[in-house]
Parts: structure tokens; C-alpha cells; sequence
């Protein structure tokens, strides 16, 4: 394999000599070399993870040529990259190891975000950006009509918008004729705005701003507005501040129960890596290229949910009856389909004993996106139970979104818990629960829920509103 000979060539240079410890599960020999004067022994070891990975790459990517693919190679140095960090992580935790062991890495350095390249920069957030005012004015400010001035809201920043705003593509409210704003900086191509405040922890999402030439538009209620100190490759920030690389370090800074929100202070702690700007162009066009591909697969998708949803609609209303059946169906109320249904709670997050070594599975807006839920990214204890309004969900029942995100349905393969703005739903005996999930899936029905929705920063709809849609039922 190709790591192996260039970690023979390495030995030979360094005038290594081989030795061979016959073992039942070893087959390939260690490399030595003992200092002329003097006690030092150098060993040197190929790890049994390193000897698989060119045979894996091969394997993977179907090589069927020679010569090695830049796609091969970044493969490699990626795994590479994840030896070493994991390696060093190792020797850090390891009181002994730490004082003995030295991880060295050519091309690569150690730094407080990691093993990064050599020419790659950790700057701190205020060394990157200048932070500006924003404006306070409420969605009753806005019309999305006419205006002047247009602003840029959090909740579109979290729920509407791309990480990309371009100004000649996304629909941007205007504030109302006669509002005077209170600061006069607009943004301009290559700033950033960054919503501080959500109902989870997708608080710090961004946007980046694009084609705001000779455009007048204001960063909004509960945003950051910040603005490159030097020039960065357009798309980076796009990408990487809203990596989980970068939006990890957010997490402890997150403060609030109901509300979720960061300081300005606390993202001015934060670090971000700083790639040169060529490789942050390039970076950011290949995930760029991989956006157009995703987008090309949901299109098709997004036509196969199409002949779904006409199927749908057909036979949950009736219009179109399999063979077999021709019984009259019954008009039911919402409040008629379930035994039990209440919105969950989310304990204190400033109480560690409300999440530490948890074992409930709680459920957040990124656990509904499926249709079954058979895990969790996120775990609550008995005890932030005890001390919050969310409630054990007991196995198949529906789990429905009722806050922000509107009308994702799932059904729990597992007892769990769920934040604020998620319905848990037991379903009575008079309907199927599979059925019941389509239902709550069908056009019908959330033309129902649209008309019932309270507008406000974020749509909701609460409980009450949903028991009075009516439902018919075979």
C-alpha cells in the first residue's frame, strides 16, 4: 500500500532496521535504531488502523487507474489528520504519556481547535469581524410590499433564509414608512448576520450577505451585524459558521429555558479557523458544487412527493376508495383522535443535573425530520423532568411540531421527552397509527392548521386550535 512504502522509505532513510517479533495476530515486522553513543532507542511502529486505510480508500472510490485521484489523496490525509488528533487527544488525557510523549505531524500543527495545516490561522472573533448596531423593531414594523429600508429579521435568518442571502433572489421585508431607524449602517456584500436568539440551540445560525450593492438593508431584532476586518473568500463564513466545528464552541455560552440566546460578548470569546484565502475560495466552491447536486436530488424528490401527496389526498378524503370497502365514513373532531396530548417542556439549561449522564431521550425540531424516531442527539434526567413541564412520551404515538416549525410528524419508536413547541400525542383506539400519520401529513389538514396559526416572530399553533378541525374517518 502507499503509506506503507512511504513508511519504509522513511525508515531506510533514517537508517532503521527492521526486526522481526514472530505473534499470533502480528505479521509485519518493527523498525528500529539505537543511537551509537548513548542509551537512546528510537521504535518505530506502523498501527494496525493506518496499515487499512489505502486498501479502504480503494475499495470505496472503485480505483481503476493509476496513480492516485485528488479525491484519494484528501481522503487519506483526512484519515491521517483523524489518527493524529485522536492520538494526541490519547496522550493529553494519559497523566504518564503526556510528560514522555511527543506527537509530531509534518505540515500540520497543534492548536486549541485541533491539529489544523501548517498556513491555517486560529483567530478569535473579534480579530475577524467588527461587530455594528442592530435595530429592535418587531415583525408588526414590517411589510413585505414596499418601503425604503428593508430589515433583516432572526426568525428569517433561522427559518427562511439560506445560509447565502443574495439580495437580488431572497424576499426581504421592508420597515414601514415613518420608522426611524437607529443607526445608519447597511450591509454590504461579505457581512454576516447572526441570529442570537431561538427556541433551541439552532441559536447562532448566520447568513451571509451577497449582491448588496447600493442596497439599503438594516440588521434586524435579536441579530449580530458583523463585518469582515480583512477580505475573506465570498462563501466561506456560508460554510463555516455554521459548521458544527464552529457552532460547537456556541453551546456553552447558550443560556435560557423557554428562549435560547448568546451575548455579544460571549461570540467575541469564540475562535474561528482561518484558512488561506485560495483555499477558502476553493473549499467553498467545492461545497458549493455539492449544494447543486443536493439541490438537482431534492428536485427530483420534491416530484415524487408530488405523486405522494396527490395519493394522499385522494384516499384520506375518501374520493378515491380501495377495493373492498364502501362503509360510510364519520365526522371527528382532532380532540376525538387521542387519549392524551401535551406540548414538552425544557428543564433549566443552566441546571447541570437536568442534562448530566441524562438517559431520557429528548426530542428537538431535528429529531422530527424523519418519520420514525428510534434515537436522540440529545438526553435529559429524571430529575429536569421532575423540574419541567416536558412529560414521558410512551412508545407509537406522534410526535407533531407545533412551534416555529409547523407540521412535521413523527412517530417514537422509543419513550422520550420533547422541548417546548412539540406536540406528544397518544392516539385513542378508534384510528390506526400509521394512518393517523398521514393524516396529520395530508394537504386537508394543514390548510386547516395554516388558517388557525397564531402569527407572531415565530407561527404557532397551540392545542386548543388543532382540537376543533374537523376529520373524517373510515
Amino acid at each position: 500500500a502507499d503509506i506503507k512504502k512511504r513508511a519504509l522509505i522513511y525508515h531506510r532513510k533514517q537508517s532503521f532496521k527492521e526486526l522481526q517479533i514472530p505473534t499470533e495476530s502480528r505479521s509485519y515486522p518493527l523498525y528500529v535504531s539505537v543511537e551509537k553513543e548513548g542509551s537512546l532507542a528510537l521504535l518505530s511502529d506502523m498501527p494496525t488502523t493506518l496499515n487499512g486505510i489505502d486498501k479502504a480508500i480503494d475499495m470505496y472510490l472503485r480505483k481503476g487507474h493509476i496513480g492516485k485521484t485528488q479525491e484519494q489523496q484528501l481522503l487519506e490525509d483526512r484519515e491521517l489528520r483523524n489518527f493524529t488528533m485522536v492520538l494526541s487527544k490519547l496522550v493529553e488525557n494519559d497523566a504518564f504519556c503526556k510528560e514522555l510523549i511527543v506527537v509530531e505531524t509534518q505540515g500540520y500543527k497543534q492548536t486549541e481547535l485541533g491539529i489544523i495545516p501548517e498556513d491555517w490561522e486560529v483567530q478569535s472573533f473579534s480579530q475577524v469581524f467588527d461587530m455594528y448596531p442592530n435595530n429592535t423593531y418587531p415583525r408588526d414594523c414590517m411589510n413585505d410590499d414596499h418601503g425604503t429600508i428593508r430589515n433583516i429579521h432572526y426568525g428569517d435568518v433561522l427559518i427562511k433564509y439560506p445560509t447565502v442571502v443574495d439580495v437580488d433572489k431572497c424576499s426581504i421585508p421592508y420597515l414601514n414608512e415613518g420608522i426611524k431607524i437607529k443607526t445608519q449602517k447597511f450591509v454590504q456584500s461579505g457581512d454576516v448576520i447572526i441570529a442570537d436568539t431561538a427556541e433551541d440551540e439552532t441559536v447562532g445560525k448566520s447568513v451571509e450577505i451577497k449582491n448588496a450593492i447600493n442596497a439599503k438593508i438594516v440588521a434586524g431584532l435579536h441579530t449580530f451585524f458583523c463585518r469582515p476586518i480583512r477580505t475573506f473568500a465570498i462563501g466561506w463564513f456560508r460554510y463555516y459558521l455554521n459548521s458544527s466545528n464552529y457552532h460547537n464552541q456556541l453551546l456553552p455560552y447558550i443560556t435560557g429555558i423557554k428562549v435560547s440566546s448568546i451575548s455579544r460578548g460571549s461570540i467575541q470569546e469564540t475562535k474561528l479557523l482561518v484558512p488561506p484565502v485560495a483555499e477558502q475560495q476553493a473549499i467553498a466552491e467545492a461545497l458549493n458544487d455539492i449544494d447543486g447536486l443536493i439541490a438537482v436530488l431534492d428536485k427530483k424528490i420534491a416530484k415524487k412527493r408530488l405523486i405522494k401527496q396527490g395519493a394522499m389526498q385522494e384516499l384520506l378524503t375518501g374520493k378515491k376508495r380501495l377495493p373492498g370497502f364502501s362503509d360510510p365514513w364519520v365526522e371527528k373532531k382532532f380532540s376525538d383522535l387521542y387519549r392524551y396530548a401535551s406540548e414538552g417542556g425544557t428543564p433549566d439549561t443552566n441546571n447541570i443535573r437536568f442534562y448530566a449522564n441524562g438517559d431520557i431521550p429528548f426530542v428537538k425540531i431535528e429529531d422530527t425530520e424523519t418519520k420514525y424516531i428510534e434515537s436522540c442527539n440529545s438526553f435529559i434526567t429524571s430529575e429536569g423532568i421532575n423540574n419541567s413541564s416536558a412529560w414521558i412520551v410512551p412508545v407509537n404515538s406522534i410526535i407533531y411540531t407545533n412551534g416555529a416549525t409547523i407540521g412535521n410528524v413523527s412517530i417514537n419508536k422509543i419513550p422520550v421527552a420533547t422541548k417546548q413547541g412539540i406536540l406528544g400525542i397518544i392516539p385513542s383506539s378508534i384510528i390506526n397509527l400509521e394512518f393517523m400519520y398521514y393524516l396529520l401529513l395530508s394537504q386537508n389538514f394543514k390548510r386547516e392548521v395554516d388558517s388557525r396559526q397564531a402569527k407572531g416572530t415565530f407561527a404557532t399553533i397551540i392545542l386548543k386550535s388543532l382540537d376543533e378541525i374537523l376529520i373524517y374517518l373510515p
